[in-house]
C-alpha cells in the first residue's frame, strides 16, 4: 500500500508519471526518426546521446539530485567496466547519466511494456541468472563491447538491497575482464533516507513512491581505475572490486551527512 500524501504529493505523483512515460515514448521515437533519416550518422554516439538525455530528463523529473564526486569520464574512450552497488531503481538512471553504456540487467525486464522495448534499444545485456548458458552468453557479450572501446555498467549483487553494506558480488560478469588489461571502475552510491531504495516492492510502486517525494538527494563516489591485469584473476579482481566500492559507498555517506541539502528539502 502506498503512504498517504499530501497535496503536494498527489500533484507531483501523476505530473511525474505521465512526464516519465511520455518523455520515454517522445526520445524513443526521436531517436528512431533521427537514426532512420541520417544512415551515415555515427550510431554508437547517437544513442549515448539520447540515453544520457533520457536518463538526465528523469532525474530532473522526479527531483534527483545527484552529488557526484571522482572523475565518471575515466576510460571511457576505451572499453570499462562501471562496477555500482544497488540500492534504487534510481541507479539505472544515474548510470545512464554519468556512465552511458550497455547495462547488464535480469532477463525479466525484457518483456516488460515500454521498458522493456527500450532497454532492448540501449543494447541493454540480459542475464537469466539460473541459466548457464545465459552468463556464458552474457560473459560473450560483455567482452564484446568492451573490445569495442564501449562501457558496460553492472550490480553485481544481484539485486537491491537496503543499507550502505555492499553484499557479495557474483563473479560471472568479471570473467569477462579478468586479466584482459580493460579498465574497471568502482563506484559507490549512497541515498538520504532508505525511503529512496527499492526494495521488497513491484517497480510500479517504486516509481509511484518516488513520484510522490519533493527531492531525493544522492551522492554517487567514483573511485580510482583499477586495470584488469595479468596479475588479477577472477577472484583477486572480484576481492579487490568489492572492497574499492564499498569504500566508496562510505564516502558517499559521510558526504551526505556533511553536505547542506538544496532547497525545498
Amino acid at each position: 500500500m502506498l503512504p498517504a500524501m499530501g497535496v503536494g504529493a498527489a500533484i507531483r505523483r501523476p505530473l511525474r508519471v505521465l512526464g516519465f512515460a511520455t518523455s520515454t515514448v517522445g526520445l524513443y521515437a526521436a531517436h528512431e526518426v533521427h537514426e532512420r533519416s541520417r544512415p551515415g550518422v555515427n550510431r554508437d554516439r547517437l544513442l549515448e546521446s539520447y540515453t544520457r538525455r533520457w536518463a538526465r530528463v528523469q532525474l530532473r523529473l522526479f527531483g534527483i539530485h545527484p552529488e557526484v564526486v571522482g572523475d565518471a569520464r575515466a576510460g571511457a574512450n576505451q572499453g570499462r567496466l562501471v562496477v555500482m552497488n544497488h540500492r534504487s531503481a534510481i541507479d539505472i538512471g544515474l548510470s545512464a547519466a554519468l556512465f552511458p553504456g550497455s547495462l547488464v540487467s535480469r532477463g525479466d525486464i525484457s518483456g516488460w511494456p515500454l521498458l522493456g522495448a527500450v532497454a532492448r534499444k540501449a543494447r541493454t545485456i540480459f542475464v537469466d541468472r539460473g541459466d548457464a548458458q545465459s552468463g556464458a552468453r552474457v560473459i560473450r557479450e560483455i567482452r564484446r563491447e568492451l573490445t569495442a572501446g564501449r562501457t558496460v555498467v553492472i550490480f553485481p549483487e544481484g539485486t537491491t538491497f537496503l543499507g550502505d553494506e555492499v553484499r557479495p558480488f557474483h563473479k560471472g560478469a568479471f570473467a569477462a575482464v579478468a586479466r584482459t588489461g580493460h579498465l574497471v571502475l568502482p563506484v559507490g552510491v549512497a541515498y538520504d533516507g532508505d525511503d529512496a531504495h527499492f526494495f521488497e516492492e513491484t517497480f510500479g510502486h517504486h516509481l509511484m513512491r518516488m513520484a510522490a517525494r519533493p527531492r531525493t538527494r544522492v551522492a554517487v563516489h567514483v573511485g580510482h581505475p583499477v586495470v584488469a591485469d595479468r596479475t588479477l584473476g577472477t577472484d583477486a579482481l572480484v576481492k579487490k572490486l568489492h572492497e574499492a566500492v564499498q569504500a566508496q559507498v562510505i564516502d558517499a555517506r559521510l558526504a551526505l551527512r556533511s553536505s547542506i541539502p538544496p532547497p525545498g528539502r
